[in-house]
C-alpha cells in the first residue's frame, strides 16, 4: 500500500448514518481489526457497531466515502457532564484495503475540527491496543502518550498493551 499525505481523490466525508453500522460491523469481524477493540465475539461486535453508530443522532460521528462507498468511520464519545465536555475520546477505523492512503488522516483532522466547532472539544484522546503502528500514526499527528498499561487485554494466546494518547485541538 502507498503512504499519502493527501487523501484519495474521490474521497468525501459526511455525518454518519445508521446504515453505516453494516460496514462497521463487517470491519470489526476481521480478527486483525477486532483485536484492537474490547469486543470479543460476533454478538458483542454487532452490539458495539449499533451503539457506536447510534451516536450519529448526536452528529458526533463522520463516515469517509470513496466513490460513494463507506471506507472509514470516526466517532467522538462525547462527555455528558458539563465539567468534562471539553474533552472526548474517539474511535477511528478505516477498512483494511484502504489504509495508508490518507483516509485516516483526513477523517481524524475533520473529526477533531468537527468536535471543536460543534461541541467545544478542546482535548481529544484515544486508546490504542496492541498496535505500535497506530500509536505512531497518532504521534505523527501531534498526539502525546499519557499512559501505557502493560498486559491490558487478552487476545487468544496473547495479552496486549494499551496506550493512551491525547492532543489539544
Amino acid at each position: 500500500m502507498r503512504e499519502n499525505r493527501e487523501p484519495l481523490s474521490g474521497l468525501t466525508l459526511r455525518l454518519t448514518e445508521k446504515s453505516d453500522a453494516v460496514p462497521l460491523h463487517t470491519w470489526l469481524l476481521d480478527p486483525e481489526v477486532a483485536r484492537s477493540f474490547p469486543v470479543g465475539d460476533p454478538q458483542e461486535i454487532e452490539e458495539a457497531a449499533k451503539r457506536w453508530v447510534d451516536l450519529c443522532e448526536e452528529e458526533a460521528a463522520l463516515t469517509a466515502l470513496y466513490q460513494g462507498v463507506p471506507v472509514g468511520i470516526g466517532i467522538l464519545f462525547l462527555q455528558h457532564y458539563k465539567r468534562l465536555r471539553h474533552q472526548a475520546m474517539h474511535l477511528l477505523l478505516v477498512a483494511k484495503e484502504f489504509r495508508c492512503m490518507g483516509i485516516g488522516s483526513a477523517l481524524l483532522e475533520e473529526l477533531l475540527s468537527h468536535g471543536k466547532g460543534q461541541f467545544g472539544v478542546e482535548l481529544a484522546h484515544v486508546e490504542v491496543v496492541g498496535d505500535e503502528e497506530v500509536v505512531n500514526f497518532y504521534r505523527k499527528r501531534g498526539f502525546v502518550e499519557f499512559a501505557r498499561q502493560e498486559r491490558w487485554i487478552k487476545d487468544h494466546d496473547q495479552i496486549l498493551n494499551r496506550v493512551c494518547l491525547e492532543k489539544f485541538v
